[in-house]
């Protein structure tokens, strides 16, 4: 798994208007360095505290431990209905796009940190080595929080990725000093095993292929493969009972069967 150290980076992020204040954001400088990461079939030990004013240590979900010691990929997609009642307006935001952005882990700028909530957040911590802690939302009362500094995307989304999460990269897309209330937010990009163009992910000595099967009525099952970082494409047709000796020889990173098809 990518372990790179966190790269430097001499261009300031946002800084946070009034509605994000940093007391909400800030972490001691140890939070930069990233501990060693856990695999995702190990059991996280004790949560500590990170030094986020506010922010206390919070307990793993049991629905969160469940699907990390499964061994499972599948991202959360819905926010607990816990966290959406009574919510803050930033992370009424958080959850609005979290929603458009199903089975994906949200990487959710604030100033000069991506930052993780609510099952994302127990999702990622351990796999990352980041502590988790939880903060303030308004009358919800708390919500889990995990995050790191944003000049380290290169060293954390590798591991995500090759953990086999789908991840999106939300960015702040104005100027806080220019913002009236919270700042505009989008997704500018959705990173996933088989779909990247970032150097860290990609290795020249073997394709990247995204592959995609659909099986017919009659014992056929098509089968197409892409490197998205090339443009080199294939596809074919084989009996159904080669699919397996097929994609074996393919080693596609990522796999797209329709919802029907049993794996």
């Amino acid at each position: 798994m990518f372990d790179g150290s966190d790269a430097q980076d001499n261009t300031s992020g946002f800084s946070t208007n009034s509605d994000e204040s940093r007391d909400e954001i800030s972490v001691s400088a140890n939070k930069s360095k990233a501990k060693k990461p856990v695999t995702k079939n190990k059991t996280e030990g004790s949560l500590a505290a990170d030094s986020r004013p506010g922010n206390l240590p919070i307990e793993e979900s049991p629905s969160s431990k469940r699907l990390r010691e499964s061994g499972s990929t599948q991202a959360t997609s819905q926010p607990s209905n816990s966290a959406l009642r009574g919510s803050t307006p930033l992370m009424r935001q958080y959850f609005g796009i979290k929603e458009k952005h199903p089975n994906t882990v949200l990487l959710f700028r604030m100033g000069d940190f991506y930052e993780t909530f609510d099952d994302d957040a127990r999702l990622v911590a351990p796999i990352l080595g980041l502590t988790l802690t939880k903060r303030a939302n308004g009358k919800a009362a708390t919500v889990a929080l995990a995050g790191f500094p944003h000049h380290s995307l290169d060293s954390y989304l590798p591991k995500l990725v090759r953990a086999g999460y789908r991840v999106a990269i939300c960015e702040q897309v104005e100027d806080p000093k220019a913002a009236k209330g919270i700042v505009k937010r989008e997704v500018r990009e959705v990173v996933t095993p088989g779909v990247s163009f970032r150097d860290e992910l990609l290795n020249p000595r073997r394709a990247n292929y995204l592959a995609a099967s659909c099986p017919d009525k009659n014992g056929r099952t098509g089968i197409a493969f892409i490197d998205a970082s090339t443009g080199e494409f294939f596809a074919t047709q084989v009996e159904t009972i080669d699919v397996d000796r097929v994609l074996g020889g393919i080693g596609p990173t990522e796999l797209l069967v329709p919802e029907s098809a049993a794996v």
